[in-house]
């Protein structure tokens, strides 16, 4: 990889001098305002680009398809919106798609760009390629929700927050059945809760009896199931687990996924849990991470949408529904770069 340094009086001119040497495939890897000069102390103010071009790229002198206008005497608004994905984990092949879309998507657009056009151009994009199940549709929820995942993305504390929600604020006849026997104190902690709420709770440790608990409580309009976490490079776990949800009829299955994993093991985690089958992803520990890039990733290419995310440990409060205006205005929210 080539890494060079351009200095302008302005920061537009400082990218097109990038451009201008590493042609389009320029990585802006920061910018900054300096003074100008050694000692940084008579020439003018100016600013201060760098850039990379990968080693098997080669420097074109070659114009952008889209020549952006920019705000005068502002931040570059495309380089902020480069810097922020890239701060919040996109990948760099999401990433130059967006780019190239709302660049596209604000060519005709009279008068300067200024960065809150260029955000609201993203993040208007960026919302049409999330999924999310929907608040009419949570609402109108009914039947046995299973709850899976591998261990501690907090699979008990997001069944105790929706069991605690539907029951206390939505009214629901709940019951809760766990299947995690293995976890010390797992039962117990349930127990007192479900306590806490007046619902039943059984505990099963096969899957016949949780077919046996499950039909016994079939009056209910939902029944929550715990399951033990389960490693998803362990075969004989993913086949337990499997053996375990398989007694149920139609069940609607979330598996919680936890906001501080990396984006290449997000991906990795919906495949193998495949296996197991589920309909939704819960996205858990929100407020344990500052970067949202794998949660939006999540949203757009797990082929299952998103239901809920939880931001802290307090029941029931911590834990909302999930919307992509919600998603994107976390991966956005970072406006001064």
């Amino acid at each position: 990889m080539r890494v060079k340094r351009f200095t302008a009086e302005t920061l537009e001119d400082a990218v097109g001098l990038v451009k201008e040497e590493f042609g389009d495939d320029a990585l802006i890897i920061e910018t900054r305002r300096v003074r100008g000069g050694v000692l940084r102390f008579w020439r003018r103010p100016g600013y201060e680009v760098v850039a990379a071009l990968e080693s098997d790229a080669r420097p074109r002198r070659t114009e952008l398809a889209v020549q952006p206008r920019i705000e005068t005497g502002a931040p570059d608004p495309w380089i902020r919106l480069h810097a922020l994905l890239r701060s919040q984990g996109l990948p760099d092949v999401t990433i130059q798609g967006v780019m190239q879309i709302v660049q596209a998507s604000l060519a005709d657009e009279p008068g300067p760009l200024d960065w809150p056009r260029v955000r609201q151009a993203a993040a208007a994009h960026m919302l049409g390629g999330l999924s999310c199940v929907g608040a009419d549709e949570i609402v109108g929820e009914r039947g046995v929700l299973p709850v899976i995942g591998p261990s501690g993305v907090g699979k008990t504390s997001v069944l105790t927050k929706l069991a605690t929600n539907f029951a206390l604020l939505g009214g629901r006849r709940v019951a809760i059945v766990t299947a995690d026997t293995q976890r010390f104190g797992a039962v117990e902690q349930l127990r007192a809760y479900a306590r806490l709420i007046q619902v039943p709770f059984e505990v099963a440790e096969t899957p016949a009896e949780l077919k046996a608990h499950v039909e016994a409580h079939a009056d209910k309009d939902l029944i929550f199931v715990d399951t033990p976490g389960c490693s998803p490079y362990a075969d004989d776990e993913l086949r337990n687990l499997q053996s375990l949800l398989a007694v149920l009829d139609r069940p609607v299955t979330y598996l919680v996924l936890s906001a501080t994993t990396k984006w290449e093991d997000l991906f990795d985690l919906t495949r193998r849990f495949e296996r197991v089958g589920y309909e939704r992803i819960i996205v858990s520990k929100l407020d344990e991470t500052r970067t949202f890039g794998a949660v939006y990733m999540l949203g757009v290419t797990a082929g299952k949408p998103l239901a809920y995310l939880t931001t802290g440990q307090d029941v029931p409060e911590d834990i909302e529904v999930a919307e992509a205006e919600r998603v994107v205005g976390l991966l956005l929210a970072s406006e001064e770069m």
